[in-house]
């Protein structure tokens, strides 16, 4: 009988969908403005005959006919704020979560101040990858407490990055011939995130929740990175990785929700 919605469904949020549907959640809303192309099928739920589809058209589809338990799932190929403005009551009415798998620091700052500014009564997931999706990060926030903005600068920089790397970093997308990172990666993140909104959706979680996923390693040096010190020495040391671990999430005292 609970109701998820989904913004943004790429290779993270399809993945998470899915796992929420297949553990018995009846009601989803999809929100993605993007068409899904040749260079989203790597890792992504939908396959080559969805290319240049909605994502979330697809999805809803895609579903509909593989889980006949589905009470409703409806979709929306637009942004959140483009939906927001469009609707002609609460967009995110009668919602038990939200799951944010936008991956955009500007887009979900800006849906963290919109949660905030109205009161929603709904928790939020927030949930991204660190480079080569060496961890993974799930914060659950409430309309109190500390904020999305909290746990970044002034830029979109997390405050306590996991992983640090000895080259910059090269957004390479998913398209190439050899991928930044694999199914069997991503897979951790989509079920650490999906765990966290089935706890909600459940009752046995209360905002704010952060958990992370470490990966392994010997993966992380093999890719030329190491655990970030500033994680080591404020949180803990992941060790050889390959585990979830809870996490703290800052209250930023010049953060802007204060005046929300």
């Amino acid at each position: 009988e609970r109701r998820v919605v989904m913004i943004g469904c790429g290779s993270l949020g399809s993945g998470i969908f899915r796992m929420l549907a297949q553990s018995g959640v009846g009601n989803f809303l999809l929100i993605d403005p993007e068409i899904l192309g040749f260079e989203n099928i790597g890792r992504h739920e939908l396959g080559a005959d969805s290319r240049g589809q909605s994502k979330a058209g697809a999805l809803c589809s895609l579903a509909l006919r593989r889980y006949p338990h589905l009470n409703s799932v409806n979709w929306a190929d637009m942004s959140w704020q483009e939906l927001v403005n469009r609707s002609t009551d609460h967009a995110f009415a009668d919602t038990d979560v939200v799951v944010s798998a936008i991956g955009d620091w500007n887009s979900e700052s800006a849906l963290s101040d919109y949660h905030r500014r109205n009161n929603l009564g709904f928790p939020i997931v927030y949930t991204w990858m660190e480079r080569f999706a060496a961890a993974s990060h799930s914060v659950a926030l409430g309309a109190s407490g500390p904020c999305f903005r909290c746990g970044f600068d002034e830029v979109g920089n997390i405050r306590l990055p996991i992983t640090g790397w000895t080259s910059p970093e090269t957004r390479i997308g998913c398209a190439p011939a050899s991928s930044p990172y694999s199914a069997a990666d991503l897979a951790f993140a989509q079920a650490v995130a999906a765990q966290l909104v089935l706890d909600f959706l459940q009752d046995r979680a209360q905002a704010p929740v952060h958990r992370v996923w470490y990966g392994s390693r010997s993966s992380l040096v093999h890719q030329g990175g190491h655990w970030h010190q500033r994680w080591r020495s404020k949180v803990e040391d992941p060790g050889e990785g390959g585990r979830m671990s809870p996490a703290p999430w800052p209250k930023k005292l010049t953060c802007s929700c204060a005046a929300l």
